[in-house]
């Protein structure tokens, strides 16, 4: 019989390289965020990436020390006990992923909370969080209980979760959520009276995180080889896409933040002018104007304001509250 091939080095040294990658986009979005924007506290949405960049490492960890190592390998080529000792890990592993993955998502809605002050899209946004928090709360639950009181890793854990069922709902969940992350702020961009170029430039950095997508889409193909008998083996293609999309979602989390960065080295993406430049571009469906105010033309300049709420603002300096 024909030994598999080996896949455990490559999942570590993958592991490795997007953790590295990983350190420098936060370390980016941080020093952007601290030094060339000179802000002098953190926000909801850093102390969200935070949190969940320390979550991605532990979950990394559980990936490079040697009871990981089992996955990749063939469940023939390993004894018992490295067997238990691997699944312990991967269920560290798992619950581990999720809260990195649910942080992340949250750290994005909170950096969407100062787009625009309109009662629709905050609460769009806010159902959106709630809706996110939940998720996280109820997987990590489902993850930590999948076998009951007892481990997936105890012998006589018989009743257990589909874990291709919980697996392919969760990244079904994660997908959904993802689209409508990007939804949100191309609802609040595209109908703004300001020239096309610089919508889809700010949209550019939105859609970033689509990139989310193809990994997630990778992972619910490969879910289904998690019933297989040699399953530490057969699912090193899921494993492999884990690691892919936890990437993603904090990195494409942190790809906004490269605007001031770009801005302050003039690359003429945006603006070519050396000063911060802030814009308000007034919304299209404005509140209609009552036949008071529409007989009144001669309105002062101070009382023809029009209400704050059908504004949205954008600035070369991103803020995030």
């Amino acid at each position: 019989m024909q030994t598999a091939v080996d896949h455990s080095p490559t999942l570590q040294v993958v592991t490795w390289l997007l953790l590295a990658l990983l350190s420098l986009v936060l370390s980016f979005r941080l020093l952007t965020r601290f030094f060339i924007k000179s802000d002098r506290y953190i926000g909801y949405d850093d102390l969200f990436i935070l949190i969940s960049f320390v979550f991605a490492v532990g979950e990394s960890v559980t990936e490079i020390i040697p009871p990981g190592a089992i996955y990749g390998r063939d469940i023939n080529s390993i004894s018992q006990a490295q067997l238990q000792s691997g699944i312990k890990d991967g269920y560290a592993r798992d619950i581990l992923f999720l809260l990195s993955l649910g942080f992340a998502k949250l750290s994005v809605t909170s950096g969407l909370m100062i787009l625009s002050p309109k009662r629709s899209i905050q609460l769009a946004i806010k159902t959106t969080t709630l809706v996110i928090a939940l998720w996280t709360l109820s997987s990590v639950l489902v993850a930590a209980l999948q076998c009951g009181a007892q481990g997936p890793w105890a012998s006589e854990a018989k009743k257990c979760i589909d874990k291709v069922a919980f697996w392919e709902s969760i990244s079904t969940i994660s997908l959904l959520l993802d689209i409508t992350v990007v939804t949100i702020p191309a609802l609040i961009v595209f109908p703004l009276h300001m020239p096309l170029k610089m919508r889809l430039v700010v949209m550019c950095f939105y859609s970033a995180r689509l990139l989310c997508v193809v990994p997630t889409i990778f992972q619910l193909i490969y879910t289904p080889q998690l019933a297989d008998d040699n399953f530490i083996w057969s699912a090193f293609p899921f494993y492999l896409s884990m690691q892919l999309v936890q990437f993603t979602s904090i990195s494409t989390a942190c790809i906004i933040y490269f605007w001031p960065f770009l801005r302050s080295l003039q690359t003429g993406l945006i603006f070519h002018n050396k000063d911060g430049l802030t814009l308000q571009y007034s919304l299209t469906k404005m509140r209609k104007l009552s036949s008071k105010d529409s007989g009144n033309s001669a309105l002062a300049p101070n009382q023809a304001t029009r209400d704050r709420n059908d504004y949205v603002e954008i600035t070369t300096e991103i803020s995030v509250a």
